[in-house]
């Protein structure tokens, strides 16, 4: 069952869009752990903004989350139309302190329980999860 949906387009959805949809999906479930719901917050929008600024196409890109909650977990499922995703040998490993870029995955890995990517048709396909506090 998904709790709660968004629809961003970019141009000219932003992370301010994701920031006031997780605000209210917050308040209308209080009883999530604020350090999971912080993590999860944290790597939730990390994901979706990587996906806005790195899946540029011709034309603008659509993403979808789709998020439910229940005693035990935090799931998100993000559909986007960029690009397919090159992922790095180790995505889950963070850059040297030199490297300009890369940091994404490895903190959205830090932070939670679970992400998975694959590529359906013409979309990107991530689902990522936090274990809550029963």
């Amino acid at each position: 069952m998904t709790d709660a949906r968004l629809e961003l387009s970019s141009p000219p959805s932003d992370v301010d869009d994701v920031h006031d949809w997780l605000e209210d999906v917050w308040k209308r479930h209080p009883e999530v752990d604020g350090e999971a719901r912080f993590a999860f917050e944290t790597a939730l929008i990390e994901l979706i903004t990587n996906s806005l600024r790195h899946g540029r196409t011709a034309s603008d890109i659509r993403c979808t989350v789709e998020l439910d909650i229940t005693d035990t977990s935090l799931t998100a499922l993000l559909t986007d139309t960029g690009g397919p995703v090159k992922l790095p040998a180790e995505p889950w490993v963070m850059p040297d302190d030199e490297a300009e870029g890369g940091r994404g995955l490895a903190l959205i890995h830090l932070l939670t329980d679970s992400l998975e990517y694959r590529r359906a048709g013409d979309r990107n396909v991530w689902t990522v999860r936090r274990n809550t506090h029963a």
